[in-house]
């Protein structure tokens, strides 16, 4: 299995660039000012800042432009989004107008595709639906495409006419010819899907033959410790059948003994991605989590740096020094978990978690990552993602430590806390993310249209300020609210069905570069 990795557009920077480009020349009409500003309001749309989005682009007449397909068509954009997130059928019909105007104007095949799908889901009458179907037909009949990403789209355009026409043969070959052209670009194809998603959902039909499009699914993996196995090699061959079975392509944990690195070198072997999640800088991490359980059998400290030198990413949560603290080490893995989903939600794939276990509950670690994962999914999934898979491998008969002991300690110095900021101040510490979530949904609505925020969620020994969510409300686009990589994930994992998020750009948070992810409370029905 070969995997390309998902490419994020920064949308912070393309924001922030636009905008300074465009200083003293807003009311020009020439062509490079339109791309800027048309570059300017997509970057905000992309990055969960609908309304001032809305708002630049009523600022900047783009209303008024001729013409101009994408800008004529970000109109269109506009109104889907707010279609997507309030289920309003009028905005979609206002959407489709906007698009079918782009068409009419330009013959773009972009704006004729949105216009038929966004006219079905609007609920005009069928003929013009089908009118709309055929045209894009007609359109692409004389198109072939310069990059294999150019033809991807051509074909998927056209399999989505073919759908929106009733021809579910002609469109699946016309899908299949799309996935032929460029078959790792996961990004598109998720694009595709969510597209397919909206016809078949108005429809209540079964989208099982949409699995193609469906990107590797990725995992949050976790395990029982160990020093000795007696045979390995069966433990390896059952993750490396579940890999192949399931296509599970992302895989997002720690690299402690035993479970964990043994699941990473196989994912590995199978060509699927290692994202390394560390709860303490590494070195200390091996100390404690590798070496107090090396033998020259297993070799675990080298096994480990090998894993770490081959996986795609390798991130360390936090500075402390207290190792081990089961605390910490939940709190690690859920931002694992949700590492997982977010992954999976951008490609609009599965999320799932892999488990070396011996399925013993409340005796373990692994046992609490198990709760965690199954009471994430009850409370606060969306709807359709309830089924997020649990894999579960008998853990094997080991010998030495099978981490059975660590429960959440009285004496742990730990404790969670987040923090909200606005325009660079700090406006408020909880002590339960509910709380804050709560705190920030009633920010945005009485907010200013330029006022931006920041959040951001910790495990924290009680020592220092937490001042990353001033920070990344200073960095935010107005109108947004930019969350940390931690709180993302935990939105990612727990409140799924209430909270969208995305990434979008870097911010230069607490001196360093740092990824940083919008988040926005979601108020309709028509979530993908």
């Amino acid at each position: 299995m070969q995997i390309r990795s998902l490419a994020s557009q920064d949308y912070i920077a393309v924001y922030q660039d636009a905008v300074s480009a465009l200083e003293g020349r807003e009311d020009e009409t020439l062509l490079e000012a339109l791309n800027l500003k048309h570059k300017a309001v997509l970057a905000l749309a992309r990055a969960g800042a609908s309304d001032f989005a809305q708002g630049e682009y009523d600022r900047y007449g783009l209303g008024r432009v001729k013409q101009h397909e994408d800008i004529m068509a970000l109109a269109g954009r506009l109104a889907k989004d707010r279609f997507e997130q309030s289920g309003d059928v009028e905005e979609a019909r206002v959407s489709a107008n906007f698009y079918e105007a782009a068409f009419q104007a330009t013959g773009g095949y972009y704006s004729a595709i949105n216009a038929a799908t966004m006219s079905l889901l609007a609920k005009v009458p069928p003929e013009i639906v089908m009118a709309r179907a055929q045209a894009v037909l007609a359109r692409l009949s004389s198109l072939s495409g310069e990059t294999e990403e150019d033809r991807y789209f051509i074909q998927a355009s056209r399999a989505e006419a073919h759908y929106i026409l009733g021809d579910k043969v002609a469109a699946g070959a016309a899908l299949q010819s799309a996935l032929d052209f460029d078959p790792l670009n996961y990004t598109a194809h998720a694009s595709t899907y969510r597209q397919f998603s909206l016809l078949a959902k108005a429809h209540d039909e079964d989208m099982a033959w949409l699995k193609p499009l469906r990107a590797p699914i990725s995992v949050h993996f976790a395990g029982h410790l160990f020093g000795t196995l007696k045979d390995e090699d069966r433990l390896s061959v059952a993750i490396s059948d579940l890999i192949q079975k399931e296509d599970i392509g992302f895989g997002y944990g720690a690299l402690a003994a035993g479970s964990d690195i043994v699941f990473a070198e196989a994912l590995l072997a199978e060509g699927g991605e290692l994202h390394v999640i560390l709860p303490i800088a590494a070195d200390l991490f091996k100390q404690k989590s590798v070496e107090a359980l090396d033998n020259k059998k297993m070799n675990w400290s080298r096994r480990f740096d090998d894993c770490l030198s081959r996986a795609s990413s390798v991130r360390v949560v936090s500075d402390y020094k207290i190792w081990p603290d089961a605390r910490l080490n939940n709190f690690v893995a859920r931002i694992a978990m949700g590492e997982a989903s977010l992954r999976a939600n951008a490609l609009s794939s599965l999320a799932g978690q892999a488990l070396i276990w011996d399925g013993q509950e409340g005796l373990s670690l692994t046992a609490q990552h198990a709760k965690d994962w199954k009471d994430s999914q009850k409370k606060y999934a969306a709807p359709d993602q309830t089924g997020r898979p649990h894999y579960i491998i008998d853990f094997p008969d080991a010998r030495s430590s099978q981490s059975r002991a660590p429960q959440t300690a009285p004496e742990s110095p730990f404790k969670l806390r987040v923090g909200l900021a606005r325009n660079g101040e700090k406006i408020g510490d909880y002590d339960t993310l509910d709380a804050a979530l709560d705190a920030a949904k009633l920010a945005l609505q009485n907010s200013e249209t330029r006022d931006s925020f920041g959040m951001h969620i910790a495990m924290t020994d009680g020592e220092g300020e937490m001042t990353l969510p001033e920070a990344l409300s200073t960095d935010a686009l107005p109108g947004a609210l930019l969350v940390s990589r931690d709180l993302a994930a935990i939105l990612a994992l727990d409140h799924n069905a209430n909270w969208q998020t995305g990434f979008v750009g870097w911010s230069e948070a607490s001196g360093e570069k740092r990824p940083a992810y919008f988040a926005r409370p979601l108020t309709g029905p028509a979530r993908l």
